[in-house]
């Protein structure tokens, strides 16, 4: 008794501050009510919850354009997109007149749409795109790195937030439970009613074309249409809507239109046994070795022989773009890329996002499917391609006898890349778990490029013919803390570049080299500050040590980059491949829509362009080509006590990320050098088995080492 007496105490000390802290909530709004309630519509239930509902919708608003001015300037503007937003903020209150505890209803939806609201702020002060549901699907991925993200005001403000959380919920648990003077059937009928006739506003809205259902500029769309509706929009528009008209005939026709020859056969020599029962083609009368360069000409591309074919490296520069477009940018930072532009085939790039979103473009630029043609906001990686397949430029090339590669300087299971790449064609991936010797940056930590070049050498090296190698460098992300560091980092990246393309012509290989940024770096950028091109716009440029045609200044989205490369080598492998190929045979409406048609049916429809079945197999995904190797274990029992061992490992290819494991069960170790760990405490007898697994996520293993007998 005495226990529960004292258990009471200390809860009633721990809850005092909230409770005062609810009681000065509550008091204005009591004072308030006292006045008003002598006014019969405040007695009604269903008015307090449309306030209600109205000041959470003002207060959000607030939050985004964070501006109480440019809040109301919307208001008056655009009374008809508030009012959606409105209905929208609504439907969770109107539960609350289903249940007796209804106030905890009404708080606990109070809540969450500020909490929407308070998240969108500091994420959007962060990295310029707003939040959506889809950044919750990748919270189990950002842990690692929440710390580079959340620092200074605001902790202080995710702190505020929580701390008016709770003595929101401490004030509305205080009050009475709601008398019911109205018959329960017919509170639900209300309530039912009030929820329908919100819904049905917001659906005849986005239906008669009051609001926007596909948003192209998704920070654009997040101030035009509000928070609460766009928010929402991204919770329930996922994947492709179906096409109009979609069927097998469709998907066929178009097929049969885009079909365009391989030029890359051209040069494969005749096979050496000839089947004798198939028929010779005959000889046309004008075929000549310069009738056949003609035909090549005219369409612009190479016939390469097989032995010469050339590796593919891809580098997905992160958050780079060339800041000689800025109108007030005088001394150039990046002087290689600038360079390179001039030199080779370069252009500006389309990509779908801005200030973050990386795998995004990646997404785009290894299948070529259009991330406009996907709900607002939404992350492939984490949606559709989690669990299916689809073409890809990895598998496209594998098709001319190419291994494929991943290489990124940062953790695997980032946007879910560890899950995603086998369905997308990669045999081999090495992340930073598998690097050694990396260097970070001085402010946010993240991994420099620099590393990169020894691994996609390692990459060339694995096997003895032609190699993608599909690179995503991280050193240039964001946070920063000005807009000198962030030039700091790309001139350091613009010398990466420098130096890998210095080892490439070392090698006596053909290669071709595409660069890119996956997007703009996460500032306040206005389209008139840019001197060319938009916010939407970064740049490419394809090098190759060998000539692949006459550089030209083209522009294009990044779904097409992957399709371009290969139609300047010859190869045509891969239906949306040759779509993009084929693009001067439709219209800009039609080539977008068959590109729909064709994403449609491979993800979510019946595959008609397959036949009804996906050709490809997901890969058993390799991580690393240096194996991580136990190669002896110095036991060391305390003199002082016999019952403490500590252990010193001695192998290869140790990193920060080497987790060592006895008997199954994770110890505390110590990184001293890429060939040496050391585990202090652990229990070790003969027979115990040691092993190393690299990354969290177990990735890979090192070869397992038992304790030997003593002799």
């Amino acid at each position: 008794m005495k226990f529960k007496k004292a258990l009471a105490l200390v809860g009633k000390v721990i809850a005092f501050p909230f409770v005062k802290g609810a009681d000065l909530v509550c008091w204005p709004f009591e004072k308030a009510y006292a006045k008003l309630k002598k006014y019969r519509i405040f007695h009604s239930e269903m008015f307090q919850i449309l306030f209600l509902s109205f000041f959470t919708t003002v207060v959000i608003e607030i939050l985004s354009k964070r501006s109480f001015l440019k809040m109301v300037r919307w208001m008056v503007k655009s009374p008809a997109i508030f009012l959606v937003n409105w209905m929208i903020v609504l439907i969770p209150y109107s539960i609350g007149l289903f249940l007796k505890r209804r106030y905890l209803v009404y708080a606990i939806t109070t809540f969450c749409w500020v909490l929407i609201g308070i998240i969108d702020a500091v994420v959007i002060s962060t990295r310029v795109t707003p939040f959506t549901a889809n950044d919750i699907k990748v919270l189990p991925t950002v842990f690692s790195v929440i710390e580079i993200y959340i620092t200074g005001w605001k902790k202080y403000l995710i702190l505020v937030g929580v701390l008016f959380a709770v003595v929101i919920f401490v004030a509305f648990s205080r009050l009475p439970v709601r008398e019911d003077k109205i018959k329960r059937p017919i509170r639900v009928l209300g309530g039912i009613t009030m929820a329908g006739t919100a819904l049905a506003f917001v659906i005849i809205s986005m239906k008669i074309g009051l609001i926007e259902t596909r948003f192209v500029n998704l920070r654009n769309a997040y101030q035009d249409n509000g928070l609460a509706y766009c928010f929402m929009n991204s919770v329930f528009n996922i994947g492709i809507s179906k096409p109009k008209g979609y069927s097998q005939s469709q998907v066929e026709n178009l097929i049969d239109r885009i079909d365009v020859p391989d030029y890359a056969t051209m040069a494969v020599s005749e096979p050496d046994n000839v089947n004798p029962d198939v028929a010779t083609p005959t000889k046309p009368d004008e075929y000549s070795s310069s009738s056949i360069e003609k035909i090549i000409s005219e369409f612009q591309v190479n016939v390469i022989p097989e032995d010469e074919r050339p590796n593919i490296i891809f580098i997905q520069l992160e958050s780079f773009f060339n800041v000689n477009r800025l109108v007030d940018v005088t001394d150039d930072p990046i002087p290689t890329m600038t360079s390179l532009y001039k030199k080779y085939h370069s252009g500006l790039l389309g990509v779908p996002c801005i200030g973050a979103g990386t795998a995004n473009t990646e997404f785009e630029v290894l299948t070529g499917m259009n991330m406009d043609d996907f709900g607002p906001g939404e992350i492939p990686y984490r949606t559709a391609m989690s669990k299916k397949k689809c073409e890809s430029i990895a598998y496209n090339l594998k098709e001319y006898g190419y291994s494929t590669h991943a290489i990124h300087n940062n953790v695997a299971d980032f946007y879910g890349r560890n899950i995603v790449y086998p369905n997308l064609g990669i045999d081999n991936f090495t992340s930073v778990e598998f690097m050694t010797n990396v260097r970070m940056t001085s402010i946010n930590s993240w991994a420099k490029d620099e590393v990169l070049i020894k691994y996609i050498e390692s990459c060339l090296d694995s096997t003895p013919n032609q190699d993608l190698v599909f690179t995503v460098s991280v050193q240039g992300h964001g946070p920063y803390p000005d807009f000198s560091y962030y030039v700091e980092q790309i001139n350091e990246m613009d010398k990466f570049v420098a130096d890998l393309i210095t080892k490439l012509k070392k090698r006596k290989e053909n290669t071709v080299l595409v660069l890119y940024g996956d997007h703009l770096p996460g500032f306040d950028f206005d389209e008139e500050d840019l001197k060319e091109g938009d916010l939407y716009q970064t740049e490419y440029v394809i090098w190759s040590n060998f000539n692949i045609g006459k550089p030209v200044r083209k522009n294009i989205e990044a779904n097409e980059l992957s399709a371009y490369v290969m139609q300047l080598l010859g190869y045509n492998s891969g239906l949306i491949s040759k779509l993009h190929m084929s693009k001067s045979q439709f219209n800009e409406p039609d080539y977008w829509e068959s590109l729909r048609v064709l994403e449609y049916d491979m993800l979510y429809g019946d595959q008609y362009c397959w036949g009804g079945e996906c050709p490809y197999e997901s890969t058993d995904l390799v991580y690393g080509h240096r194996p991580v190797t136990i190669k002896a274990v110095d036991i060391i029992t305390d003199p002082d006590d016999h019952d403490v061992n500590y252990l010193t490992i001695e192998g290869e290819n140790f990193n920060v990320y080497s987790y060592v494991y006895v008997n199954g069960k994770k110890q505390k170790s110590i990184y001293v050098s890429e060939n040496k760990l050391f585990v202090p405490n652990v229990d070790v007898s003969e027979g115990s088995e040691i092993v190393i697994w690299q990354g969290r996520e177990q990735l890979a293993s090192s070869n397992t080492y038992v304790v030997p007998e003593e002799e």
